[in-house]
């Protein structure tokens, strides 16, 4: 129903006269999100604040850090603050569908043998695994911001055919599921021969210097 910020606006400040009812309480929730939601896309928000007055008028604040618009009645009863409601460029940016692939020789130090995996001289699995995140992780890393990286969470994945020393080898991955800053990924492994490896793969947004200090304190 309300397709646009200026309808959005139109429409708040005409209730602001009105006595409100549950009705009404449902619409302007559903204008205020709207006007959030456009105005994240062109603005790259990272807070959100609302204010508001319950009854009989309104007077609404949505603050997304670099844009804010007002609607005014004459006093100010109570203050709704959502933090942190559009905080990363993870929700505003990374979609459904998004592809990476990298590639690479089998080599020596790839090999099960040459890692202690295994006896033989064939593509390591920890390595395929190492190949589908490296491929994850650099398929989203432009739609972060500067500070934030994505670290691997969860591997369900199948090495269903080996591959020799002087192979190259391969990974195509996809972004199936996105929840917050938790992001799920379709891979497959392949050589020049076929499919090798596949599975999911799930990767979390995470700020760097907190994540980091977090984790030292472990050597307190």
């Amino acid at each position: 129903m309300f397709a646009s910020i200026k309808k959005s606006c139109i429409f708040v400040l005409g209730l602001s006269k009105e006595v409100l009812s549950p009705i009404n309480l449902l619409v302007i929730s559903f204008s205020v999100i709207n006007y959030v939601v456009r105005v994240r896309v062109h603005a790259r928000c990272v807070d959100a604040h609302f204010f508001y007055i319950p009854h009989p008028q309104i007077c609404l604040v949505a603050s997304t850090g670099s844009a804010t618009k007002v609607f005014r009645s004459q006093s100010l009863s109570k203050r709704l603050t959502i933090r942190k409601f559009v905080r990363r460029k993870t929700t505003n940016m990374i979609e459904l569908g998004i592809k990476g692939r990298q590639e690479e020789i089998v080599t020596e130090e790839l090999t099960a043998s040459h890692i202690g995996s295994g006896t033989v001289r064939v593509f390591a699995t920890p390595m395929m695994i190492a190949l589908m995140e490296r491929t994850s992780r650099l398929s989203v890393k432009p739609y972060l911001e500067e500070g934030q990286e994505t670290v691997g969470t969860k591997v369900n994945v199948s090495h269903v055919s080996s591959t020799p020393v002087g192979l190259k080898v391969w990974c195509e991955s996809e972004v199936v599921e996105i929840d917050r800053r938790r992001i799920v990924f379709k891979v497959a492994a392949y050589d020049e021969k076929g499919l090798i490896g596949e599975g999911t793969h799930e990767r979390f947004v995470i700020d760097v210097a907190k994540f980091q200090a977090k984790t030292e304190e472990k050597l307190r």
